[in-house]
């Protein structure tokens, strides 16, 4: 039997908070390990990640040392204060980009947000299968209907997840 190739795109700052209320933060090579199973093959590891703090820059360092396509910014300060970095579009784009090679069958997207679905029904309509991982009670409920397999975080948090440490970061 063949493995199946997979790629995973992983939006960070989605899954910052659900974690952040157990005191942990997401261990990206536990979550890979997790989700590749046994028969399949990581054709490609890309995470968004949105630049805040030095914790931030270290995350990122760390994440290349292991293989992973890092995307970055820093968020975009408005008059009030607010902050925003969204990421959709450059997941989008580097999903599709990756579906065109014809390298992957699946695509793994390690987020919640319900704005995915339209990419999500894109790849079905390619011909590519499409898992959705993220924990179950952030996870917008059309995101999780579109995706041919829902995968909850809620229930592997512990597994996927290292406590916080006082400084430094591990992917």
């Amino acid at each position: 039997m063949e493995k199946e190739k997979v790629s995973f795109f992983v939006d960070d700052q989605n899954l910052y908070y659900p974690f952040d209320k157990l005191k942990r933060k997401l261990n990206y090579r536990k979550l890979i390990e997790h989700l590749r199973g046994r028969w399949r093959d990581v054709i490609s590891v890309d995470a968004f990640i949105v630049q805040n703090s030095v914790d931030d820059t270290q995350l990122a360092d760390s994440l290349r040392a292991v293989g992973i396509r890092v995307h970055s910014r820093l968020p975009k300060v408005f008059p009030d204060g607010k902050r925003k970095a969204d990421w959709d579009m450059g997941i989008a784009i580097a999903a599709i980009m990756v579906a065109d090679t014809g390298r992957t069958d699946i695509i793994v997207l390690v987020t919640g947000d319900g704005d995915f679905v339209p990419l999500v029904r894109y790849l079905k309509m390619r011909g590519i299968r499409v898992e959705v991982a993220s924990c179950g009670k952030h996870a917008a409920t059309s995101l999780k209907m579109t995706a041919d397999e829902f995968h909850d975080l809620d229930h592997v948090a512990y597994s996927v997840t290292d406590p916080y440490k006082k400084s430094g970061a591990a992917p």
